[in-house]
């Protein structure tokens, strides 16, 4: 294998794949990227045997073949590199040269054929999302998906596709982030997977860069996302996603709008006084205002009274401070409403965009 290509395309190349190599692994070419030179282009992958990112550049090899190197090495080696011309080349014994200038280096590296084969999707349904609605949507749900991996469900983001919509959840069971999508091209059969936490955060990166529509093709326990010449291949997570709606109260006997800075001013300060540990905060919805609370004994008591405009009679709610802040922050509007009904009772945010939600549930005190 031989060829010659910028610094550029092949820096960029590895920033993109590398993202896909484990922490840790048990097999040492999973940390490897593969290069791949065929005609007119060099193929650049990785896995983790859960996830795999490819990518390519164009270009035309002086001869054909392939290697695989240490990843992360790799690409902080050639991000240190002048920007000009680079040759690679293999030479025996699975080693790689890159010359860049009168640089020269030697990587070793492991037979190619060792690499997991990329997985091929076998489709069952596609379609096709412009890259900002998709973008908007994961960025906007993914952040309310657990943590953990106890439930393992709840670990990543509900791709809910039914008569032309397209519904994004997530939730670790104390919170939802809802977005709804109306799609271009209405599908006839109904999807439901679930898509890794890890996966979004990927997709989500690429989008930023990108800027291209997303095609996505559902498998039988994967899917793959195109976007240009980048290919994200994910397995699924198995299971049936909660039945979410039903925690969705159907109306409110009371809303409050407040001004969003404000309100997540408020929040941020009064938290510094919320109880170690449960970092809970008081709401009080009384006579248009909306007080925040929060005490510690050690510490001390914080109160903000924030001016807004209420329909209902009052309300006391208690919510987690770190879980109503990642709401409010994810709703970049002017103004924010919060619905309650009790202090048992999920409460609801949102601004005026159609089709974004935000749940939260209730503290006891």
């Amino acid at each position: 294998m031989k060829f010659v290509c910028s610094q550029e395309n092949l820096t960029q190349a590895l920033d993109i794949v590398t993202r896909a190599i484990p922490t840790r692994s048990t097999l040492p070419v999973l940390g490897n990227v593969l290069i791949k030179a065929e005609e007119k282009k060099v193929i650049l992958s990785t896995t983790n045997l859960e996830l795999a990112i490819v990518t390519s550049f164009d270009c035309n090899p002086e001869e054909i073949g392939s290697i695989t190197i240490p990843a992360k090495l790799f690409s902080s080696y050639c991000n240190l590199l002048k920007v000009e011309q680079v040759t690679v080349e293999q030479l025996p014994l699975n080693t790689l040269q890159v010359k860049s200038g009168q640089d020269e280096t030697v990587f070793k590296g492991i037979d190619a054929q060792e690499f997991p084969l990329i997985p091929q999707v076998e489709e069952k349904i596609e379609f096709t999302l412009p890259f900002e609605s998709i973008l908007d949507g994961l960025e906007k749900t993914v952040f309310a998906s657990a943590s953990d991996e106890t439930r393992p469900v709840l670990a990543g983001v509900l791709f809910w596709q039914k008569d032309g919509i397209l519904k994004l959840v997530a939730t670790d069971s104390y919170r939802l982030a809802e977005k709804t999508i109306k799609l271009a091209t209405k599908i006839p059969e109904e999807i439901k997977i679930i898509v890794p936490s890890r996966t979004v955060l990927e997709l989500q990166r690429i989008l930023s860069k990108k800027q291209e529509e997303v095609k996505v093709i559902v498998g039988q326990n994967q899917v793959k996302f195109i976007i240009d010449n980048v290919t994200v291949i994910s397995r699924l997570i198995e299971g049936n996603f909660p039945p979410y709606e039903k925690i969705i109260p159907e109306s409110f006997s009371s809303d409050i709008t407040i001004e969003r800075e404000e309100f997540i001013r408020a929040v941020k300060r009064v938290s510094l006084f919320s109880q170690a540990g449960t970092h809970n905060l008081h709401l009080e919805m009384d006579g248009g205002d909306l007080t925040v609370s929060g005490e510690t004994q050690e510490v001390g008591k914080d109160t903000s009274i924030l001016k807004g405009k209420m329909n209902g009679e009052g309300k006391k709610i208690t919510f987690s401070a770190q879980f109503l802040l990642a709401a409010l922050e994810h709703i970049p509007e002017e103004n924010i409403t919060l619905n309650v009904n009790s202090d048992t009772s999920p409460g609801l945010l949102k601004g005026k965009e159609e089709g974004y939600i935000n749940i939260i549930m209730p503290r006891k005190v």
